[in-house]
């Protein structure tokens, strides 16, 4: 069975993650490289700022290469759960937020919201709000 497109990008990232995260160990505590004590605290200390900006830029990954597995493989935004297409009208609408006073705006607004009530393929953004 051949593997999908996802999990060959999702199996990519988990394994240069995991080489970085072994890479500053390495520099850091296996101690093939002399420092100073100093030096050492204090790549010992920013190796945490490292760590965390890897796992950072990892889930931000996945959730890219999430989003792509799922805009390729859904018909419309209505398919999704509630929480997924409200994040995306919430997105596509900052009105709903403040809704506009001058009736121009007013207008735009609704064209805008009927155009996209209409349109049968979204483009999921990936600013969903996963809390409950």
């Amino acid at each position: 069975m051949e593997e999908s497109l996802f999990n060959r990008e999702i199996y990519s990232l988990i394994s240069e993650t995991e080489s970085n995260i072994y890479d500053i160990e390495k520099i850091i505590f296996t101690h093939r490289y002399c420092y100073l004590d100093k030096d050492f605290t204090i790549l010992s200390k920013q190796s945490i700022v490292m760590l965390y900006s890897l796992w950072e830029g990892f889930i931000q990954e996945v959730f890219t290469i999430f989003l792509e597995e799922v805009n390729k493989n859904i018909n419309t935004i209505f398919e999704l759960c509630d929480d997924f297409m409200i994040s995306q009208i919430e997105y596509n609408f900052p009105q709903l937020f403040n809704y506009p006073q001058n009736i121009d705006k007013k207008v735009k607004f609704h064209k805008a919201m009927n155009e996209f009530q209409l349109d049968k393929k979204h483009k999921l953004k990936p600013n969903i709000n996963c809390k409950k």
